[in-house]
């Protein structure tokens, strides 16, 4: 997560593939992202900005934050899979003006698909801390939000990882 003047970017990397042994391939034609806050108040409004990689400046003596980067790799498009090619894009969700507030998430990752299937949606939490934000707003750097911290790991909620 990323906050640059009033934009939020938020950085997802889901495995995108199918379960099914099939000569079939799928398309999926657009990811959307959505976080609403579990005690209520306005929802941000995140549109797919780009899909990026990250890298990591090797001439920086010290590899933390400052070290490490995106590049733009492609505006949002469809993509194809198949069994034998999972997919893993880093994708770019921007929001304009949210009012960031500390407390729990709930998520939803909607991947809309060109065949006549429903979308595939994937629900998930992300708990943010007043401490989160203040750090976020405050330092030039991305943040990453994990499952797995250690002490953190509510109901298996992404926490920030310090």
């Amino acid at each position: 997560m990323i906050e640059t003047g009033d934009q939020t970017s938020v950085f997802i990397q889901p495995s995108v593939s199918t379960r099914f042994d099939t000569e079939d391939v799928e398309m999926v034609t657009h990811v959307r992202l959505r976080l609403r806050l579990q005690a209520g108040g306005p929802e941000p409004e995140f549109y797919w900005q780009q899909n990026v990689r990250w890298w990591v400046n090797r001439s920086h003596k010290a590899n933390d934050k400052t070290s490490i980067w995106y590049e733009f790799i492609s505006d949002p498009a469809p993509f194809m899979v198949t069994k034998s090619d999972v997919k893993q894009p880093v994708m770019m969700f921007t929001t304009a003006g949210w009012d960031m507030r500390p407390g729990r998430f709930e998520g939803t990752l909607t991947v809309e698909r060109a065949s006549s299937t429903s979308p595939v949606e994937r629900r998930f939490c992300l708990v943010l801390e007043q401490e989160d934000i203040t750090t976020l707003r405050r330092d030039d750097g991305w943040y990453e939000w994990r499952t797995d911290v250690p002490g953190r790991r509510e109901r298996g909620c992404y926490h920030w990882y310090a």
